[in-house]
């Protein structure tokens, strides 16, 4: 089974990756409150020093980052994703991102090897911990088959909406 990462252990976040953990997966985790990451850690996660030590261990990386800005410094940033993510991983951001520089990441990604699709959620925290979010995905169709059964465990609308941003 695929190592996953998390990054954001936010209000929908923290919910996301317990559902992923609980549906099987290897996880770790990274955030910037020890709190949240404890919180995934006393549920059994592994967890991560830096985004660049969490990519290291993962085949697959979600994000639930509350801006674009925050997303830019997760996967380029000093430490971030992109200085250790081996080619392959797959990086979903589940966040709302301006659509623009998600065109921009996922580029920047593609020239690096690492596959990008944008996958919004929507629903409030109970549906994060219910499992019973609405994912839109924009993307390659075969990144979203390939990560479906995570996505599985998080929501139960799944909905292919195109090309890289559509999601958006």
């Amino acid at each position: 089974m695929s190592k996953v990462g998390f990054i954001g252990l936010g209000q929908m976040g923290k919910w996301m990756a317990l559902n992923i953990m609980k549906a099987g997966f290897e996880l770790t985790v990274f955030d910037v409150s020890p709190q949240a990451v404890q919180f995934l850690v006393d549920q059994g996660a592994k967890s991560s020093r830096t985004p660049t030590d969490l990519a290291a261990q993962a085949d697959w990386v979600f994000l639930s980052l509350p801006n674009t800005e925050i997303v830019e410094k997760a996967v380029f940033g000093q430490d971030g994703l992109a200085c250790s993510a081996m080619r392959g991983t797959i990086i979903i951001d589940c966040g709302t991102t301006n659509y623009m520089a998600t065109l921009d990441f996922a580029r920047r990604l593609t020239e690096r090897g690492i596959r990008f699709a944008d996958m919004p959620v929507s629903g409030m925290e109970a549906r994060a911990k219910d499992g019973t979010l609405t994912i839109m995905c924009g993307g390659d169709v075969a990144i979203l088959e390939t990560v479906r059964p995570a996505l599985d465990a998080i929501g139960n609308k799944i909905i292919h909406m195109g090309e890289i941003g559509s999601g958006q």
